[in-house]
C-alpha cells in the first residue's frame, strides 16, 4: 500500500505540475497577448475618439464658413476689382474718365506703359500710368482724391504735379500731371 500511496502522490504531483505548466502556457501563450492586444485597442479607440471630436469641431467651423460663402464671394469680387489678374487698362481708363466727368476735370492725356514686375514680390505686378488733366484747382484736387479713395483699383500715386494755366486764361485753372502705378495680381508668381 505504501507503493500505491507513493504512486498516487507522484500522480498528484505530476498532475499539479502539469496543471501549473498548462496554466502558465495558457497565460503567457494565449491570455496575456490577448490582454495586451485589448489594452492596445482601447488606447487606439480613445485616440480615435479624441481625433473624431477634433474633426467634428473642425467640420462645424467649416459648415459655419460655408454658410458665409456668399459674403466671402462678394468680398472676393470687391478685392478682385482692386487687384485684377489682367492689366484691364481699358476698364481702368473708363473709370478715370468717369472720375474726370464727375469732378469736372478734363482728362487730356493718358499714357499706359507695359506691366512690370515689382521687385521682391512675385505675387503682384505694376502697370505704370501717366495721367494729364486740366481744370480748376478744386476740380483737380477732387480728381486726385477720387483716384485715391473712390475708384476700386489699387493704385499708388508716385508723383502729382500741378502747373498753373496760361496767365491770360482763367485765374484758378491748372494742369495736373499724375504718375501712378496700378497693381495687377500675378498669375505666374509664387503662392
Amino acid at each position: 500500500m505504501n507503493s500505491t500511496k507513493s504512486t498516487d502522490r507522484l500522480w498528484m504531483s505530476g498532475g499539479a505540475v502539469s496543471v501549473a505548466a498548462l496554466l502558465a502556457v495558457g497565460w503567457f501563450g494565449f491570455i496575456g497577448p490577448q490582454l495586451d492586444q485589448a489594452t492596445s485597442l482601447r488606447g487606439q479607440a480613445a485616440a480615435a475618439h479624441t481625433q473624431l471630436t477634433a474633426l467634428e469641431g473642425g467640420l462645424a467651423e467649416l459648415r459655419k464658413q460655408y454658410r458665409d460663402l456668399p459674403r466671402y464671394q462678394a468680398e472676393l469680387a470687391v478685392d478682385r476689382q482692386a487687384l485684377p489678374t489682367t492689366a484691364a487698362s481699358s476698364d481702368f481708363l473708363r473709370v478715370l474718365q468717369s472720375l474726370g466727368d464727375r469732378t469736372g476735370a478734363q482728362i487730356t492725356g493718358i499714357t499706359v506703359a507695359t506691366p512690370a514686375d515689382v521687385v521682391g514680390n512675385t505675387k503682384v505686378r505694376t502697370l505704370p500710368i501717366i495721367i494729364t488733366a486740366t481744370g480748376t484747382t478744386q476740380q483737380l484736387t477732387d480728381l486726385l482724391d477720387q483716384m485715391q479713395q473712390e475708384q476700386p483699383r489699387a493704385v499708388l500715386i508716385n508723383t502729382a504735379d500741378l502747373a498753373a494755366a496760361d496767365p491770360a486764361g482763367e485765374a484758378d485753372a491748372g494742369t495736373l500731371s499724375v504718375n501712378l502705378d496700378a497693381f495687377i495680381a500675378s498669375t505666374t508668381g509664387g503662392k
